[in-house]
């Protein structure tokens, strides 16, 4: 795992079904799941269940917002998380892009399950142009090779919406 760059970044979503400019996605997918959460969801179960979803080997996640709702963010965790696994000093994930591999899969889990509960917005891409996208407000959209809906299964504070495709939407 890694901090990778801007450009390194760029380069391995070139393909990607997904752009997110300022702040706001734009889809070519006609395969996307729309999932709405709340507070009640379990957070750790909801990461782990959402990178299932994702089926590529290599992973990248960065997150685009952060810091609209402060007083549900824990920048100290985060902090202490990404020294540990990073060796480097990261108050906040502004312009960061995190690259994981499979067998980082715990530590790739918990920067997603912390950057859910802090109501920050991201997203997270495998090489395999499978993609989740979620926002500070609890949606989220996922095009995946994976059956969705039987991983994410029945989840307490979790809902599966019916996806309304339009070739460039906006969450």
């Amino acid at each position: 795992m890694r901090v990778i760059s801007n450009e390194l970044f760029i380069e391995a979503a070139k393909n990607a079904t997904i752009r997110v400019v300022d702040g706001r996605a734009y889809i070519s997918s006609s395969s996307v799941v729309h999932l709405r959460w709340n507070d009640k969801v379990d957070y750790v179960v909801l990461a782990r269940l959402l990178f299932k979803t994702i089926t590529a080997k290599e992973q990248i996640l960065f997150f685009h917002e952060w810091g609209i709702w402060s007083s549900s963010e824990n920048t100290y965790l985060f902090n202490l998380v990404a020294k540990t696994l990073f060796n480097e000093d990261i108050t906040h994930p502004a312009e960061k892009y995190f690259q994981f591999s499979a067998e980082d899969g715990d530590a790739a889990q918990t920067l997603l399950q912390i950057g859910l509960q802090s109501g920050w917005g991201g997203l997270l891409f495998g090489e395999d142009n499978n993609w989740l996208y979620f926002d500070h407000g609890g949606f989220g959209m996922i095009a995946s090779t994976a059956k969705v809906a039987e991983i994410l299964g029945p989840m307490d504070g979790l809902t599966i919406l019916p996806s309304d495709f339009r070739q460039t939407s906006q969450p």
